[in-house]
């Protein structure tokens, strides 16, 4: 048994995002490590069985989607986005892939905790969650650095992973993410992003909505072009 006492807190992957120690090639390993569990879970026959966790998944889409999101055209989306998220049940899911989830030890051995809401699911609600965090942080500092966590994350993550249908799942997580930094400056876990002043949060917000609406954005990588 790990405890989260003995991993360290300032070893937490948020916590290290704020401080110049990360080493931004430990989000390659992250990115080979959730295709890799959602490559060894795709339409797994046993799975579905073990890991169905319809009432954790409902609850964390109401706080994530449903409760602050008021404006019309954005519903719109969510409803179709959510529609798709519940029919497409094909792997096995975290549900919780945000920074403080994750560890970072020396020589970059990585540790991923809290498995408690995992169950067979859309990869894209998991990868949007954390893409989301990750495009919090380059649009509140688009550094070089920032921008190279997520196409670390990103590109390892999609050229790891052996669906055939990985543009539809790359449209729906361009859609989460949106959703997501909404909701992390927003909703109930705004907290997480305590240094991201106000005047930035509307920006954010903005870009969130430009991501949500816009169809012509097809690709992840794209989305470093909205301003």
């Amino acid at each position: 048994i790990i405890c989260m006492g003995d991993l360290g807190i300032k070893n937490r992957l948020d916590h290290l995002m704020l401080s110049k120690k990360l080493d931004a090639t430990i989000f390659s390993k992250i990115g080979r490590i959730i295709a890799e569990i959602h490559n060894k879970s795709f339409f797994n026959g046993a799975i579905p069985i073990l890991f169905d966790n319809e009432d954790f998944q409902e609850l964390k889409i109401i706080y994530r989607y449903y409760k602050k999101i008021k404006d019309a055209s954005l519903i719109k989306v969510r409803d179709k986005l959510i529609q798709n998220c519940r029919k497409n049940k094909i792997t096995l899911i975290h549900n919780d892939l945000k920074m403080n989830n994750f560890f970072v030890l020396c020589d970059n051995k990585m540790y991923l905790i809290d498995y408690e809401g995992a169950y067979y699911g859309d990869p894209a609600f998991d990868v949007g969650y954390f893409l989301g965090h990750l495009f919090l942080y380059y649009f509140n500092q688009p550094t070089k650095k920032n921008k190279q966590i997520i196409l670390n994350f990103w590109n390892k993550y999609i050229d790891s992973l052996n669906f055939k249908s990985k543009q539809k799942l790359e449209n729906n997580i361009i859609k989460h993410i949106g959703f997501i930094m909404i909701y992390k400056l927003i909703g109930i876990a705004k907290e997480e992003f305590y240094f991201i002043e106000n005047k930035s949060k509307e920006k954010i917000i903005n870009i969130s909505k430009k991501i949500i609406l816009d169809n012509d954005i097809k690709k992840v990588n794209h989305l470093f072009r909205i301003s």
